[in-house]
């Protein structure tokens, strides 16, 4: 087996998820983190202080680390079903799968694509059955058809589920395979709210990302750039941030912290590490060109990884918020104002959007993918039904 190959992990059963931290760990981490903040400038003698450091732009941020950010899962997944998608007929004819929210690119739909599966998405299926509502066991035939996003089909309201009960409904009496993708807040709601797990039975999710398989994976991507030498050193030790030599003591302090704080989640690993890269400002650029040191116009530097602020536990307007953008990944204005009523009465989302916990893309409001963990834990606290993975 080749190097590449031991970091490909086939998916699991839900609930097997390993946390690369509990959730009094991760306060622990969080308290730790405090108070190497408040020492962070007292850098080692090969480290850098922050201020002679400006953030990467965009275009560099993409050569060294394009998107997607859910591309290590492509061959996971392929690995997971590639004996049932060979089967037939097949044990089962439904795969679930669910994953954390915040995947901005649609992991599932791009993987379908990927492989030339049929994708179905909530606007088609209303469209076919408003032509013809009597055949919905035949509106789409294939050999196996991908839907990507549940939490596409529905909002957070009892006379807002008409969709997804039709499809659940034609899911029952399918004969041929299907892949059904839905966000872990998405899937907690609907298991309450329409049981559906007694349909999209024995649900899966990919294996968490520990520090080795991150800095592999973003290495990796790295690597893509042609005829550059790059160096990663933390800006506080000046140590290699892929010098992860044999056992566990020796790893990078970056990447067990990115592995611990993004909850081994790829897509939010990928949003804190492009956030913590930094090079040297334009005045040091100029001192170095002017020493003939080609090694510091090489580095890129990692500062620490962002903290945020949440909401007060009584400000449950903005908790809900919250909330219904991690079911849904993502609302627009009017969707919102549907499931959490009267929230355009307050200045909830500029609140939220000048946190850093939330932001608006063409009109629809997310959650910052490297705020979720902070989010996570702050509806955590205030006593909110977590999901599970």
């Amino acid at each position: 087996m080749s190097v590449a190959e031991n970091y490909i992990k086939p998916f699991q059963p839900l609930g097997h998820y390993d946390w690369p931290s509990t959730p009094v760990d991760h306060n622990l981490d969080k308290l730790k983190e405090m108070l190497k903040k408040r020492v962070f400038r007292r850098n080692d003698k090969d480290g850098i202080d922050l201020d002679r450091l400006d953030p990467a732009e965009t275009r560099l941020l993409d050569e060294i680390a394009a998107p997607p950010a859910n591309h290590p899962l492509m061959k996971d997944l392929d690995i997971t079903l590639s004996e049932w998608i060979e089967s037939d007929p097949p044990l089962e004819t439904i795969k679930t799968i669910i994953f954390p929210p915040c995947d901005r690119e649609s992991f599932l739909k791009a993987w379908a694509e990927k492989n030339s599966y049929a994708v179905l998405e909530v606007a088609e299926f209303d469209r076919k059955m408003s032509k013809s509502p009597s055949r919905i066991g035949d509106l789409f035939e294939t050999e196996l058809l991908v839907i990507p996003r549940l939490e596409d089909w529905f909002r957070r309201s009892e006379t807002h589920l008409s969709s997804l009960r039709l499809l659940l409904s034609a899911l029952e009496t399918y004969p041929q395979k299907v892949v059904v993708g839905c966000n872990s807040w998405a899937w907690q709601f609907l298991r309450k709210s329409c049981e559906i797990d007694s349909i999209c039975v024995n649900p899966m999710t990919f294996q968490a990302f520990d520090a080795e398989r991150l800095s592999h994976w973003l290495e990796e991507l790295s690597g893509g750039m042609k005829g550059r030498d790059l160096k990663f050193k933390s800006a506080k030790s000046g140590d290699d941030a892929f010098d992860l030599k044999s056992g566990a003591e020796s790893k990078t302090e970056f990447m067990s912290d990115l592995a611990s704080q993004s909850l081994g989640i790829p897509w939010v690993a990928w949003n804190m590490w492009r956030a913590s890269l930094r090079v040297s400002s334009e005045k040091e650029q100029s001192i170095s060109k002017s020493q003939k040191d080609e090694s510091q116009l090489q580095t890129l530097w990692i500062s620490e990884l962002k903290s945020f602020s949440l909401p007060k536990h009584q400000d449950q307007r903005a908790l809900l918020v919250l909330q219904t953008l991690l079911i849904h990944n993502g609302l627009n204005r009017d969707d919102i104002d549907l499931t959490v009523p009267n929230s355009h009465y307050s200045n909830v989302l500029p609140a939220l959007i000048n946190a850093g916990l939330v932001e608006k893309v063409d009109g629809i409001y997310h959650c910052v993918p490297a705020a979720y963990p902070s989010i996570r834990d702050g509806l955590r606290s205030a006593g909110y039904p977590m999901d599970v993975l």
